[in-house]
């Protein structure tokens, strides 16, 4: 069951969701005067627990927000720092409630870097598993990975491997290059012996 409320330019205000009975409401949406969504809060399935809630900006950009657990424990949060031009949504373990991941995005919603992290139960600590930086399309530019004692070792990263594929193209250029000059000087040598071979046979041949 859907509750629709409109405004006076026929944009979409306001929407509630509510379960079939009618007893309790499954999300809350509320937009801009131009029709884009500003919030929504939505619950666990047949539930009247929250399970996020959402802030965009206008121009459709998640900028703030929370998520719980059926338990009512926050596992996750999104935070906007305007200052430093950036968004950091944060994600916790919802058994330990330790930190697990780290999405920090651009002000215009793209995603720049993440950290994954893993609990250490012995020293009961968080720390660093994974780090992978993006460029500006989003695409992966570098994977590092962090082992004990502060160990780290990177696995990939783009910008070494398009330098060792333009280094493999230029030597297979060459090889190339070599290869048909090698085959050329092959052939001329091949021409000059058998010319002298005739000239040994047929010592008037030439005359």
């Amino acid at each position: 069951m859907t509750f629709s409320q409109y405004d006076e330019n026929g944009f979409l205000s306001q929407e509630r969701k509510f379960h079939q009975n009618g007893t309790f409401a499954l999300s809350y949406k509320n937009f801009y005067l131009n029709g884009q969504l500003k919030t929504v809060r939505e619950n666990y399935q047949n539930s009247d627990q929250i399970h996020f809630i959402r802030k965009y900006n206008k121009k459709g950009v998640l900028y703030e927000g929370e998520t719980f657990s059926l338990q009512g424990k926050t596992i996750g949060k999104i935070i906007n720092f305007p200052d430093e031009g950036l968004i950091q949504e944060n994600i916790y373990h919802p058994d330990n409630e330790q930190l697990s991941q780290v999405l920090e995005y651009t002000s215009e919603g793209q995603l720049m870097r993440s950290w994954k992290y893993f609990f250490d139960s012995k020293s009961l600590k968080n720390n660093v598993q994974r780090f992978i930086e993006y460029d500006a399309d989003g695409k992966i530019l570098k994977i590092t990975y962090f082992y004990q004692n502060f160990k780290q070792k990177v696995i990939y990263d783009r910008h070494k491997s398009e330098r060792k594929n333009n280094l493999f193209g230029c030597l297979n250029f060459f090889k190339k290059k070599l290869i048909i000059f090698m085959i050329v000087k092959f052939i001329n040598i091949k021409k000059k012996i058998i010319l002298v071979q005739k000239r040994r046979l047929f010592p008037f041949f030439l005359l």
